[in-house]
């Protein structure tokens, strides 16, 4: 059976949200430090797996880090993106749309570019930390 929801009154419900969000902020402020720390040891995994020559790694603890690759579709010359769109129905240039079209088309049409972008990715930590 669900549960009934009381409804309280408005003002004081903001207010309630308003300190919530005032302690989550506080909370995230005190973790900043913590996740740059983080962002930088990523980097140094990425470019270290990326050094050996290595695809992934997994550690006895369970946790696997995965180098992987995001590709973007960027605008070069805006008129000349224009004029694609144009001729493939678009109203405007959808770079999303425009990635999907021309995924595997070979060469990009004048105007357009292709961007990557290196990530890691951690898989089983949760479990790890468990």
């Amino acid at each position: 059976m669900k549960k009934k929801l009381s409804i309280g009154d408005p003002i004081e419900l903001s207010e309630k949200l308003f300190k919530i969000r005032q302690e989550i902020a506080a909370w995230e402020e005190q973790v900043k430090p913590l996740k740059e720390k983080e962002d930088e040891l990523r980097q140094s995994m990425l470019e270290a797996l990326k050094s050996h020559r290595m695809q992934s790694l997994e550690t006895e603890r369970g946790i696997t880090y995965t180098r992987a690759s995001r590709a973007t579709l960027g605008i070069l010359d805006p008129k000349k993106a224009m004029v694609w769109a144009l001729s493939n129905d678009c109203a405007k240039v959808d770079t999303v749309k425009a990635g999907k079209m021309l995924k595997g088309a070979g060469a990009l049409p004048d105007g357009f570019e292709e961007k990557f972008t290196d990530y890691l990715q951690v898989t089983g930590i949760k479990d790890a930390l468990s």
